[in-house]
Order: structure tokens, then sequence, then C-alpha cells
């Protein structure tokens, strides 16, 4: 496995050994990269000035030679879309409606030109691929030229297709027969500018070379490091090497090159076969021959494959920020063990290999400080950045901006609160802008007003909301944003401004290209259409990331690390799945026709992410392999198949560890708060003659769940202000207590309080609409000149509290004449409850609001009006007080307490009247056995006095297990109770 040498310092000596003159050299490298390392490696073996070989990659080399200049994707999909309108439509006369727009083309598109790629660079021709077989019988007539296995493939397409829906199939078919002829005239269309496609141009310069009709100026050749060609590279490269002597310089290795069933050396095992690559490979290993009688290929893993001082580390980890973190733990380990030993370590021979370029982030953060410089060599989605969720939401802000302008607050609060303006804003700014959020909230403003934004007086904002009339205003705004943010945003203060600046770049390159192109071509798109496309385009793109290469500790992807070696490696995400990555299976052309016409599949993909993977460790003096061990959601934790394979079937000395078990839910963890100093200092706030009231809820929700209580009444927790689209239960409930207590108000000390049923039906009722939009009104903080648009469900609230009041006031006038006693009680008068805590007397006040008292014929009516469901019977007032009572009935609880809350404040000595705790369960007041009496058991409660004495001792007992000192506050092991509860999130419930 380790090897004091690298692929380009063999490549060094060899140039230095066999080229005397290396300036009249050119080194053909897979890509540029590998160029700056040879150079850096020859330096290194030199003592004098020499001239550099010229290092170039094979898609330059080829494209110097050629007479075609490869185009940019999204300006061939332009081009390709034209010739795709003239061969389906010609110059048939068809709607807007039927014609694909380009950005219902695009995506088919990127598939064609991809298809179109492979065609040419692997010499198919369209005509016999894409060929309608109306019989199968003509299969082989047809296609002669392939073998009888092939030709089953090819039979085994047309059978499937034919079996498939019919108008499907005709569509289909349709498009099929049509491909060659998209695809001859599409090359016609690029010839004649110039241009072409990278498989276009390939194949134009192989045919040009056959013909004799070329001239290079390129000296003595070598093609270095080269493992997955395609038909067209390896024509090329025959070609120089018959030609004009070319070398080759393979990067192989005997483990996976003379094992036939290995997948890494697939692609060297079959140029072996080739009459010209042939010569230049090494034999495959043969047993029955003398070894020295063979030419061997390089023992890289062989030499050291007993070396159990370093064996390749497998490490188990749950979650890619767990793996990013164990790296930046591995990397100070690996700096420390070589300063250990007195050397010099140098940051540039370790190297941390991500297949899963979303986890550069994480991993950035995790590296320790000790290093001092980085090089990110890998092409980053900008579909993952900042810029883009930025860029979506400016999108979004002028899809759904209405006249005048008004934005949808969802898109609002979502800028507001973005980074870009959060780091960016002064103090002041930003203090307007939560304040503007908030006011939002509390107002519940479903459309916000672009006048409001615009009165903040912040630049920013000024600059985001914007409502573009068309697609030319759209493009100057999005540009003008992207100007802004790199200039105000992202400064020196700004986390990660620099990779953040090369995002924008990116995105402002793409953006006028895309205008260019619109303007060349003509088109004008609509807004909705235009942003459809743009968001294609931008969500394809990758940001390109290139430091120093020959400094700093190297991260890069899996295709960055052909032809160089390091020391240590690290490789994360050693999954299945990652790594090797699932093969794109976006193609028309089936896998069945791949097969026959030997265009790449999956096999072929996964062959090269083998070489890829074994020749990346093959050299090194470490490798550490980190695998996700997570199994949660969607993701299965599968480890790679390559791990399988070292443990297996290869003879290396392995070391597995699982650094942490996949963690539960952290619901599954009890979680505890014991009394502590601070818990015992906000407890007595409720304690003594003026401490702070409790309510029937806080009781009732300590009784439900101790932790919640802790986390209301203890720990002050409030769960985030939500803008509520809709008007939910609680405050449609909230609305229509104050709308009754607003309509009975009036009737309080005049005339004893009497109600009549006269002056319900004509003094209240009508008035029962107006209260409750006065009350919505309220709620919305609204100003009496301020419109109030109710809209979708809430027009149906507003209906149902319309229906609910009117329900109520009927029942009033069947009860009336009564006399009103009192509204909204208890607000201001307490319930005194003595307490003996350790010995020490104390006392506990409750408070609570009775929404209305009410008198006739001796009963002393205290009423409830309750919007929910809960029951009004309960089976003894023990069974009230006992959390483990399966039919526990708040509702009651409250009411009682409530009757002795009012009992206590405004006591009867003669107990003239009885005290009736009473419910007006809306629910249930449609039915015609309606009921507004508790039931104890089955029984009416029709006085509550006889029951004051044991309920103040539930209290009491009740109480003093809150603020006992022995007082555990945990999580109630009934999970139904944590459906709706505010801190659910907390508990992970």
């Amino acid at each position: 496995m380790a090897n004091s040498s690298t692929f380009l310092s063999e490549l060094a000596d060899m140039i230095l050994r066999d080229f005397p003159q290396p300036e009249k050299l050119t080194i053909i490298f897979p890509n540029r990269r590998a160029g700056l390392f040879l150079r850096k490696a020859i330096s290194q073996k030199i003592n004098k000035a020499i001239w550099s070989p010229n290092v170039i990659s094979i898609d330059d080399f080829i494209q110097r030679l050629s007479d075609l200049k490869t185009q940019d994707p999204l300006a061939l999909n332009f081009e390709l879309y034209h010739v795709f309108q003239e061969v389906m439509y010609g110059q048939q006369e068809l709607s807007e409606q039927s014609r694909e727009s380009f950005d219902q083309f695009y995506f088919w598109g990127q598939m064609l030109l991809k298809d179109f790629e492979d065609l040419d660079k692997y010499m198919v021709e369209s005509e016999h691929l894409l060929t309608n077989v109306a019989d199968l019988k003509a299969i082989d007539q047809q296609f002669d030229f392939l073998t009888e296995e092939e030709q089953a493939l090819v039979e085994k397409f047309w059978t499937s297709f034919k079996d498939k829906n019919l108008k499907y199939a005709q569509g289909f078919q349709e498009l099929w027969e049509k491909l060659p002829q998209i695809h001859r005239k599409f090359q016609d269309r690029l010839k004649a500018k110039g241009w072409g496609y990278s498989g276009m141009v390939h194949r134009h310069l192989l045919e040009k070379l056959t013909s004799g009709n070329y001239e290079h100026h390129y000296g003595n050749i070598v093609f270095a490091g080269f493992n997955a060609l395609t038909k067209t590279e390896q024509q090329i490269i025959s070609f120089f090497v018959e030609k004009h002597q070319a070398r080759i310089y393979w990067d192989l290795d005997r483990y996976f090159y003379d094992d036939f069933q290995q997948e890494a050396g697939r692609f060297l095992r079959e140029y072996k076969q080739d009459p010209i690559l042939g010569a230049t490979l090494p034999d495959p290993f043969r047993h029955g021959v003398p070894e020295e009688e063979q030419k061997l290929a390089a023992d890289h893993f062989i030499q050291t494959k007993k070396d159990e001082q370093d064996p390749i580390e497998v490490i188990g980890v749950p979650l890619e920020v767990g793996q990013t973190k164990v790296a930046g733990e591995l990397l100070q380990e690996i700096r420390n063990a070589v300063l250990a030993k007195g050397e010099k370590f140098e940051e540039e021979k370790t190297a941390v290999i991500l297949p899963q370029e979303h986890m550069l982030f994480s991993l950035l953060h995790a590296v320790p400080e000790e290093f001092k410089s980085l090089n990110v060599t890998m092409g980053y989605p900008l579909k993952n950045t900042a810029l883009y969720s930025f860029f979506e939401l400016a999108c979004q802000l002028q899809q759904s901006a209405v006249e005048g302008p008004e934005y949808p607050y969802k898109v609002v609060l979502e800028l507001m609160a973005h980074p870009y303006l959060m780091q960016s804003l002064q103090a002041e700014e930003l203090e307007k802008v939560q304040e503007a959020r908030r006011q939002i909230i509390r107002r519940n403003q479903s459309m916000v007003k672009g006048a409001y934004i615009q009165s903040l007086e912040v630049p920013f904002l000024n600059v985001i909301f914007y409502k573009a009339p068309d697609v030319a205003h759209f493009s100057h705004y999005l540009t003008e944003l992207l100007l802004y943010v790199n200039k105000t945003v992202l400064t020196e203060e700004f986390e990660e401004a620099a990779p953040e600046q090369e995002f924008v770049l990116k995105l402002y390159k793409e953006l006028k290209k895309l205008q260019e192109l619109l303007n060349t071509h003509q088109m004008a798109l609509p807004m909705e259409t235009f942003i459809r496309l743009l968001r294609q385009v931008i969500q394809g793109v990758r940001v390109p990331f290139s430091g120093e290469p020959l400094l700093g500790l190297q991260i890069m992807g899996v295709l960055e690390t052909r032809n160089l070696d390091f020391d240590q490696v690290i490789i994360l995400s050693m999954n299945e799945g990652a790594f090797p990555q699932a093969a794109s299976k976006n193609s028309f052309i089936p896998y069945s026709l791949r097969k026959a016409f030997r265009l790449p599949t999956f096999e072929q993909h996964d062959a090269m992410y083998a070489y890829l993977f074994y020749r990346l460790i093959q050299r090194a003096k470490k490798v550490y392999l980190v695998h996700n061990t997570e199994t949660d959601g969607n993701y299965k934790g599968e480890e790679s198949r390559y791990l399988y394979q070292l443990k297996f079937e290869s003879p290396f000395p392995l070391k597995e560890s699982v650094l942490a078990t996949t963690p539960k839910a952290v619901g599954a963890n009890a979680i505890e708060i014991k009394r502590s100093p601070e818990v015992q200092k906000q407890l007595s706030r409720y304690l003594g003659e003026n401490g702070v009231p409790l309510s029937p809820t806080a009781l009732t929700t300590f009784l439900d769940c101790r932790l919640k209580f802790y986390f209301r009444y203890i720990a002050g927790l409030k769960e985030e202000q939500e803008l509520q689209e809709e008007l939910d239960v609680a405050v449609a409930g909230t609305i229509l207590h104050n709308t009754l207590e607003n309509l009975y108000e009036p009737y309080l000390g005049r005339d004893d309080g009497m109600v009549m049923p006269q002056q319900i039906k004509e003094l209240i009722l009508p008035q029962l609409e107006k209260q409750i939009e006065q009350e919505i009104r309220k709620h919305y903080q609204l100003q009496d000149a301020e419109e109030m648009a109710l809209a979708g469900n809430n027009v149906i609230v507003k209906k149902m509290l319309l229906n609910m009041g009117r329900q109520i006031l009927k029942r009033d006038m069947e009860y009336a004449p009564f006399t009103l006693v009192g509204l909204e009680i208890g607000r201001n008068e307490f319930l005194k409850i003595p307490l003996n805590l350790n010995g020490q007397r104390a006392t506990v006040r409750l408070s609570g609001s009775i929404d209305r008292v009410d008198l006739k014929d001796g009963q002393l009516r205290i009423l409830d009006y309750k919007t929910g469901g809960d029951s009004t019977t309960f089976k003894s007032v023990g069974s009230l007080f006992d959390r483990e009572e399966k039919d526990r009935s708040k509702v009651a609880l409250q009411t009682l307490i409530y009757s002795l809350l009012y009992d206590h404040n405004f006591p009867d000595p003669e107990e003239e009247n009885s005290i009736v705790p009473a419910v007006y369960a809306i629910r249930e007041m449609y039915g015609q056995q309606f009921e507004y009496f508790l039931k104890e058991g089955k029984n009416r409660l029709e006085n509550a006095r006889r029951l004051f004495p044991e309920i103040m001792e539930g209290l009491q007992q009740l109480l003093e297990e809150i603020f006992s000192e022995e007082q555990v506050f945990d999580q109630t092991d009934k999970e139904e109770k944590c459906r709706f509860c505010d801190y659910r999130k907390i508990c992970r419930r």
C-alpha cells in the first residue's frame, strides 16, 4: 500500500532519463491539474535550470488540432432547440401552446446533448441505433454487424417497446424516428458556425487524422495516466502511437490488473487486447509461468501488504457532520504524528477526498487551525449555497407580487431573516427589520405593502423589494441585487465571504450569458417562463474552486485525484451510492441498446470509479476510510462495495472501528430537571401573599406533564410567535369570549342586571356580527380606517363564530330572564391556598377568568364558554387530581376551581343560593338534550358547595407536590399528550 514514489515522480524520472530535450516533449494528461504537479516533480529532481516539457490535457490537445471550437452547453442547447423545432414541426402552423417553450425543452435538450456526445465519442452511427424496427425479423438484416448476444439485446428493447401504452409508444416512436435527422441537422448547423460539442470535435479530429489532412508540431508525445478512454480517444491515441511513436505511461498496479474479477482493472485489461495499445501494457500475471519471464505491472500494493504497523483504517460514524468532525480529528492526529518524529509536516502531502461535495463547508469548519493553507479543487453545486437560496427567494418575490405592489408574508419574512440581510445591516437597521417582522406576525398580515417596507428606510430592503414589470427589468433587478450583495454584503466581516464572492461572480456570468443568448436567438419569454428557465440553468451550475494547487492541505472530489498521489489520504462517504456514485439514468437510449452498441453503461461507470479508488490508495502511506453508519430516513447507511472488497478479497490489514453507535432519537432519552437554586428562585415567585398567581390551566398542565409545567411556568419558555394564515381554534375562542363579554357588559348594574329574552333578541343579537368583526380587527391590530380583507378559511371561521354566537344567545333566550352578576370575574380576585412546605407555612394564590356569573331562581351559575371538546363528566373530585386517570376532565376541574374562587371572594354565609358550575360546551349546544351542568358520574352537579372541602384538599396536595424540594420535572409517559405541545421539538416527540 505504501511507497515513497508517486506516479508523477516516476513519470519525471522517465522524462529526464529518456528525453534529453524535454522542451521538445508534449505530455498529455486526462486533465489539466496533473501538469502542475509534474513540473514540481521534475524541478525536485534537477540541480540546474531546464526547459519544461509542454503539458496539456487530452481535451485541449484535441481542441487545438481540430477545426471546430467546443461550445458552452447552454449555447448548444439553444442551437439544438431550433433544430428540434424544425424537424419535429417543420413549417406547420402551431399555436404557442402546441410547441414546447425553450424552458420545457431545456431538460430534454440536455439529455439529447449527452446522448449525442456518447454516440460520437463511441463512434455509433445514429441511423443504426435510432432506426425504426417494424418487424423483429429485420434485426438480422439491419444489425448484422452486431453479435448474436447484442442482437438479442436489441430485440429485447423493441419487444418491451411494443408492449408499452399505445399512445405513449406512438409519441416515442415518432421522436425516435426523427432523432437521426435531428442529430445530423444539429451537426450541420454547428459545423456551419465552426462549432461543435466535445464528442463531435473528437470524432471530427479522428476523421481528419485518418484522412491524412492534418499537421501537428508537438514533437515527442507521451500520453500519461489514462484509464477509461472513449472509443475516439482510444483511436486518437492509437494513431499517434502507431504513426508518430508516441508513448503511453500507464498508472496501474498488479493487484487490480492481474485479477480478472477486479473491476478496477477492466479497461486496462481490455486495452491489452488492442493490437496497438496492447503492446504498451504489461502482461497480466499468468499462473505456471516463471515470474522473471513476465513483464509485470507495478507492485505498489503487494510490496507492503504485510505491513501490520500501518493498516488501512475503516471508521464508521453516524451522520455527515460526524464524518467531517472525524476528518478534522484525523488531520490533527496525522500532523502531530509527523511532528513527533521530528520531521517537517508538509500539508500538501495530505488529501481529504469528498465524494459528496455538499459536505465541503462542514469539512472546512472542521479543519484544525494549525493547517495554514487549504487548496480546494472541486466543483461545488451553486444550488447548495446561501446565494442560491437568496436568488430563489428573489424569484418567488417576483412571481408572487401583486399590484400595489404587495408581497406575500412568507417570502417577506424569509428574506428579512436571510443571512445576507442579517449580517450586513447596522444595529439600527437590524432593529428596524426585526421590529417589522414582529409587526407583520402580530398583525397577521397575509400581504405586506411595498410602501410599508420602503418606509423602514433600509437601503438593502429597497433593492430587494421591487416588482419588475417584465423580463428585461427582472434581469436588471437580479444584476443589481448581485452587485449590491458583492459590494455591500460580502465584506471581510461576512463569514466565508471569499467563496460566496465566487458564487456571485458565477451566477452573474450565467445570468449575462442567458440574456445574451436570448437576445441572439430573438426569444421574448414571459416572466414565468424566463424564471423557470433560469432556475433550471442555475440548478445545474457548479462553481470550480481553485487555490494554489501545490500548497496546503488538498481537499478535492474523486475525479480531481486522477494521476495524483498523497502520503496520507482520508476518504469520506465510503457508502454505497456515494462512492461509487450512482450512474446517471437520464438518457433517451435504454440500457439494452446501450449495451448492444457498446455505449457506456453503469458497468463502465462503476469500473472507472473502482480504478480511481484503488489507484488513489495504492501508494499512500496511511489511508483512512470513513463511512456513515446512519440508517435513518431514506438513507440506508450501507458500506461501499470497496470496503467489502478490502475486507473479504484483499490481503491488506484493516483496522475497523465505529466511533459511536447510531444515536437514538432524543425523545427516547428521559429529560429530567431537578431542583436547583435557580429553579427554587423561579418557583419562589409564586409564593406569598403578593406572589404571582397560578391559574387552573397551570395546574392541569402540571398534571399533564411536569416538564411542560417547568418549561412554561418556571423557565418561561415561549414558542416563537408565528404568523397564522388562518384563525386557529384558540384565537377563535378568544374572539368569541370577548364578543360575548362586550355584548353583555352594558347590562351589568342596569335594572339590577336583569336580562330579558326580548332584549337578547332585539338588542343583543343584531349587534353580534359587528362585534365579531371588531374583535377580529382588534386581533389583527387594524385601525378603524384599515380595510379588513378575510380570505379562504378565515371567511368560514367568521361564519362559524357567528353561528356559535347565535347558538349561545339562543340558549340564553331560552334561559332568560336571569340576573347578570358579573363578567370575567377572577382577574383581580384570588383564591389563597395555605401550604405546609417542609414544616414551613406558605401561601399560593390562584386566579382565573370566569366568563360569566348569573343568577336565577336561587341558582348562581359559574359559567364557562368552551369551544373545545373536553368532557364535562367526572367520576369524583379525586379523579380530577389523578394524572393517571384516563378520562380526567380539565374543564370540570377548572370550573370547580372557578366556583371555589368565586365563593372565596364573594361569600354567602346564609348559603341562600346554590353554586352551579356550568359549561356552555358549544359543540354540544346544538343537540336537543343539551345541559349546562357538570356531571358527577351520571348525576347533575346542582350545587358544588359540598365538594369545596375536598377540592381545597386536592389543591393543597397538588401545590405541595409542585413546590416540594424533592420534585423532579420530567416528561409524561403518555406521548399522545405531546402531539400538540409547544415544546415537542425540545423533547423530539
